[in-house]
Formats: structure tokens, sequence, C-alpha cells
């Protein structure tokens, strides 16, 4: 059964498809069709990011603290 939200997206799809000519119904059936057969990508592990940014060696305050001065603002405060 097809849900509520899902069968307003298909109407709305199809007030622009309708008015195809058959031929590109026909193209448009097939690439469908084609999307339904395709297998899903495979899951990507977390565990293969491990280690990505590597240990620098810093402490935790370090980083922090090398992080708040490399921020940068282009807001100018002005005095009232």
């Amino acid at each position: 059964m097809i849900s509520t939200v899902s069968r307003h997206i298909a109407d709305k799809y199809w007030k622009i498809v309708k008015h195809l000519s058959p031929d590109a119904k026909i193209d448009l059936i097939m690439m469908l069709s084609q999307s339904l057969k395709e297998t899903e990508p495979a899951k990507v592990s977390a565990s293969k990011y491990y280690g990505m940014w590597g240990d620098d060696g810093m402490t935790d305050e370090e980083f922090v603290s090398e992080l708040k001065s490399l921020r940068s603002f282009n807001k100018e405060i002005v005095e009232l």
C-alpha cells in the first residue's frame, strides 16, 4: 500500500509526465524500471575512517586553543 505522502508526490509528477509524448513516457518507464533493478550501494562502516586525521600529539586543550586562535570574525564591534 502506498502512503498518502508518496501518493501526493506521485500525483505531482503525473501532472508533469502526462503531457509527454508516448516515446518519452516509454523512455521514462525504462529508466524507472532500471532504477528498481539497481542494487543498493554498499554500506560504509565508520571504522573505515578511523585514524584518518592521525595523531598530531596535541592534547585536547591544545587542540581547542588552536581552533580558537584560527577563528576570524568579519564583524566590527561598534561601541554605543
